[in-house]
């Protein structure tokens, strides 16, 4: 079972907010030797993007502050998120993404990652654990993000850069995964494929039922 654990706190410049962190990460209810490790791997992402917010975000914070006085104009804190959601929770198995979101004066921007765990040992699977078995999977699943890509391109139904298609051969990592339902979904930084209005851009591939097959009998 999979609960949160909630961290939150204004960051202050002369008595006045001006930088606001939630965290929001999940927490395994269990004492095994995986979920214990899992933990661990969550509480330490909290603090390194806690570390990065209030070294680098905050002073820009306090100097946004700052101009804003002197220009009279009024001020909103900015603010930084941190949270999470389980996409796939099956036996032996836990799915999920966590999104860094930062808030200040323009745009709210979005860093994205994804693992998906064996329950038992707290090691993360690997792309290819859910791809069939080849040595040309690499070429293969770039052809179809390629070819999605393009097609999404051309319909209208995503804003994205005119080169999209060869930047998802430039942008694709295979640590940019999780699994949602019977797919697997690859996706791929913000600003990477398209403008920050378009978010995270997401593509959903057949996940195929020889991979749920094997990791049913792995768990």
């Amino acid at each position: 079972m999979v609960k949160d654990c909630l961290w939150k706190q204004a960051l202050k410049w002369e008595g006045e907010p001006v930088l606001v962190l939630s965290l929001r990460t999940p927490e395994l209810d269990a004492e095994s030797r995986g979920a214990r490790r899992i933990n661990r791997y969550y509480g330490k992402l909290a603090q390194i993007w806690k570390a990065r917010w209030e070294t680098t975000l905050f002073p820009s914070a306090c100097a946004a502050l700052a101009e804003a006085r002197a220009a009279s104009r009024p001020f909103e804190p900015w603010s930084v998120t941190l949270d999470y959601r389980v996409t796939q929770e099956e036996a032996g198995l836990l799915s999920l993404y966590v999104d860094a979101v930062e808030r200040s004066t323009g745009r709210p921007l979005t860093v994205r990652t994804a693992d998906t765990w064996d329950l038992a040992s707290g090691v993360p699977h690997l792309l290819t654990d859910f791809l069939p078995p080849t040595r040309l999977w690499r070429q293969s699943l770039l052809a179809e993000l390629t070819a999605q890509s393009e097609a999404r391109l051309q319909s209208g139904e995503s804003f994205f850069y005119a080169d999209a298609p060869a930047r998802v051969r430039r942008f694709f990592s295979p640590q940019r995964f999780y699994l949602t339902g019977d797919s697997l979904a690859v996706f791929f930084p913000m600003l990477s494929l398209a403008p920050a209005a378009e978010g995270i851009p997401v593509f959903l591939l057949p996940r195929p039922d020889a991979a749920g097959e094997q990791n049913s009998q792995a768990s």
